[in-house]
């Protein structure tokens, strides 16, 4: 008896269902996989990942800041995500930076315009406490019942003289100010010795310049340029397929993205070290040579840096009208400035990091040089002992940054001195 065939389309009804089981196999295991690879998975974060690095957002150390040619670094507008700060979206406006105005301004009788310049520091007291700041600038009667406009200078990891250029920038671009406060110190006294000088990069370059600028290369390192720029063109191009239909929604299309993504960064990251590596000493990336005979000459070198960038941003004030502030801020590892807690003490506090270290070893020097800038016409705060009395936890981890309430007593004390300028200059202009 002759066996009898299957008619074709039961052949070919047999082979998509035994494909269709299989692929179904293969995506559950896929599925499996992507929470072993990612923990707590969820394809909403995956293809937020993939978003942000089709755009290019992440295929730089740097991720959202560009290279700017007068500050440094910046915010790239077209990159940057919008941040909830205060209730309120905060995108990054036109020149690159995080406030809800345009930063270039013109005095009028409308506004008392007061910018804040720093670090991170400055940056978030001008957030945390702006409403303490509002509340006590616009009863002040030096300012006539104007409102109160913040133009936020300050920017996560700004050391001098990147503030001094950014207040020369906004001037040259127009902008005018009432009144600037300038917090700093921390940045100027660890980040110019741990990050620059140690790495043989200039001291008064901005911090870790030669990490920032490892994709500017040198010519003789055009082979290795290449390979770099063409590892991020991979990811880039990887991260717009895999969103695309229909394999963005296949565990099995986004496993395998996973899995050479991972191998991308891996090649990245032992040919950046590579790079990083041959340009050790070059000027490109490290700036004009220094040397030091220890790193009290480094501590030295660093504090004198911040003593003639804050002298010459006061005398540019005083050129343009504008009252200029200097605040010390306070720091964590200054011997006597707080009582810390056992929050603090366990969160906020590394003595084997190096920071505790050069701080002792700097701010002293900033400290007297302080008083030098008083000596010098300059209206300088210390605030290293505004905390002295404060039981509560107010710093947040170990690179001097607080918490809301922190920010609030601080910007209490600063206000402080700048409505006494604002008196003082009041008086001036009613003689």
């Amino acid at each position: 008896m002759s066996s009898r065939k299957l008619p074709w389309y039961r052949k070919l009804a047999f082979i998509s269902m035994t494909l269709t089981l299989v692929w179904g196999i293969i995506e559950l295991i896929s599925l499996g996989g992507l929470h072993v690879c990612r923990g707590e998975f969820t394809f909403a974060g995956l293809r937020e990942e993939q978003r942000i690095l089709a755009k290019g957002a992440r295929l730089v150390s740097s991720g959202e800041e560009v290279i700017h040619p007068y500050l440094g670094w910046i915010k790239n507008p077209d990159l940057a995500e919008p941040e909830q700060i205060n209730g309120r979206e905060i995108r990054v406006n036109a020149l690159g930076f995080r406030d809800d105005g345009e930063t270039i301004y013109q005095r009028n009788r409308r506004e008392f315009l007061l910018g804040i310049a720093g670090g991170s520091v400055a940056s978030n007291m001008s957030w945390d406490a702006e409403d303490l700041i509002l509340e006590l600038l616009s009863g002040h009667s030096a300012i006539q019942g104007r409102s109160i406009r913040i133009i936020r200078m300050a920017t996560p990891g700004y050391k001098q003289p990147q503030q001094l250029q950014l207040l020369t920038y906004l001037l040259a671009l127009g902008g005018e100010f009432d009144a600037v406060i300038n917090l700093d110190g921390f940045n100027e006294a660890t980040l110019a010795v741990q990050e620059n000088a140690k790495n043989e990069t200039a001291i008064a370059y901005p911090r870790g310049w030669h990490t920032r600028t490892i994709t500017m290369f040198d010519p003789k390192d055009s082979k290795d340029a290449f390979a770099l720029l063409e590892i991020k063109a991979t990811r880039q191009r990887m991260a717009q397929t895999i969103l695309q239909p229909p394999w963005c929604w296949s565990p099995a299309c986004n496993l395998f993205w996973l899995f050479r993504e991972q191998q991308n960064i891996e090649r990245l990251t032992d040919l950046g070290v590579r790079l990083f590596s041959q340009q050790r000493t070059g000027f490109g990336n490290h700036g004009p040579l220094e040397t030091f005979t220890s790193e009290e000459d480094m501590a030295d070198k660093a504090a004198e840096l911040w003593f003639r960038s804050s002298l010459q941003m006061q005398r540019l004030c005083a050129a343009n009208g504008i009252i200029y502030l200097h605040a010390l801020q306070p720091d964590q590892y200054v011997q006597g400035s707080k009582p810390l807690t056992e929050a603090e003490l366990s969160e906020a506090y590394a003595e084997d990091a190096g920071t505790l270290s050069v701080v002792r070893l700097t701010y002293p020097r900033l400290m007297q040089l302080g008083r030098m800038l008083t000596e010098e016409g300059v209206a300088f705060s210390d605030q290293t002992m505004v905390f002295k009395e404060v039981n509560e936890t107010l710093y947040i981890d170990p690179w001097c940054h607080v918490n809301k309430r922190g920010s609030e007593i601080l910007a209490t004390s600063v206000l402080k001195d700048l409505m006494h300028l604002l008196e003082v200059e009041r008086g001036k202009t009613s003689e």
